[in-house]
Order: C-alpha cells, then sequence, then structure tokens
C-alpha cells in the first residue's frame, strides 16, 4: 500500500501508484491511518506546516520495515542563500518560507531527523528551493 500526505489548502499530491492501492490524505488525518502496513508514504510540505513535533515519528509509525518514505519540502538555506545572492527578493523569500508554515528546514535536518527515527538514507537531492529525500526503514 502507498500513501500520500499533504497540507490542506497548501500543497499538492504527487505520488502516482500502479498496481497498488494510493491513499491521499491530509496531515490533519494521519492518525487514521493503519500502523506497519504501508510499503510507500509520501509526505509533501508535511514538516513545515504540521504543529506536531513527532509527525515524523508518527509517519513512521506506519510505513512497515522494508517500506520507504519520500519527503518533499521548501529548504530554508536555499531561500536565504537566494535572498544573499541576489536571485530572490525579501518578499519572495517570504512567500517561501512563511505562508502559514510552523518551522523551516533544510535537507540536512531532515536527513538527521530521519536517521534519528532509524531511516537509512537512500537519496537526497536540492532542486531550486525544493528539496527531496527518499529513505528506507530497515
Amino acid at each position: 500500500m502507498k500513501a500520500c500526505v499533504y497540507v490542506e489548502n497548501k500543497s499538492k499530491p504527487s505520488l502516482v501508484a500502479i498496481g497498488s492501492t494510493l491513499e491521499c490524505i491530509p496531515s490533519n488525518k494521519i492518525d487514521t491511518l493503519p500502523s506497519a502496513v504501508y510499503n510507500e508514504i509520501e509526505l509533501i510540505e508535511v514538516l513545515e506546516y504540521d504543529e506536531r513535533p513527532e509527525i515524523l515519528q508518527l509517519v513512521a509509525s506506519k510505513i512497515r520495515h522494508g517500506g520507504s518514505i519520500k519527503i518533499v519540502g521548501t529548504d530554508a538555506i536555499q531561500v536565504t542563500k537566494g535572498v544573499s545572492e541576489g536571485s530572490m527578493t525579501a518578499a519572495d523569500a517570504s512567500i517561501h518560507l512563511l505562508n502559514g508554515r510552523v518551522r523551516m528546514n533544510s535537507i540536512h535536518e531532515v536527513r538527521k531527523m530521519l536517521e534519528s527515527v532509524g531511516f537509512q538514507i537512500l537519496f537526497a537531492t536540492i532542486s531550486g528551493n525544493k528539496y527531496l529525500l527518499e529513505a528506507l526503514r530497515p
């Protein structure tokens, strides 16, 4: 089973499931997912918008051993770098960093968070202002 978790009115699901069950739910409903069932979960901007500090641990509990997680979010370091280099205005940066977010993250911080809950990083990249990490739950 696969699931994508998004922030209502803030992010859009992008996971495509071929030949398997896919559930797309808003982050405020993640508690309703069964534990240790999912082969793959994709989080779209959830770490930045969800108010629960334990959201990653909660999501991890929904993934079975051998399953994976994909996390997409806005990298705060990339945004501030854009402002300091002059490729982005402070007003544009405010849209990328604020807009209802409760926290800012960088790819490095998210990597450490994933490793702290037992995931092995498979892939990590930045494209523009967005980070993408994929990790395996051994």
